[in-house]
Order: structure tokens, then sequence, then C-alpha cells
């Protein structure tokens, strides 16, 4: 499903916004 594919991808994101700047978001 295209709703479950863009979930993933915005978690792989956020990972990797995380990874770069924890301080922003945590998940």
């Amino acid at each position: 499903r295209l709703e479950l594919d863009a979930a993933l991808t915005i978690m792989i994101r956020g990972r990797e916004l995380t990874a770069r700047e924890p301080n922003l978001i945590e998940i």
C-alpha cells in the first residue's frame, strides 16, 4: 500500500534526521 510505504519512508527519513541532529526529534 502507498500509505504503508509512505509511512516507512517518513520513519526512515526521521531516523536519518535524528542521526544528524538528535536534539530536534527522537523517534
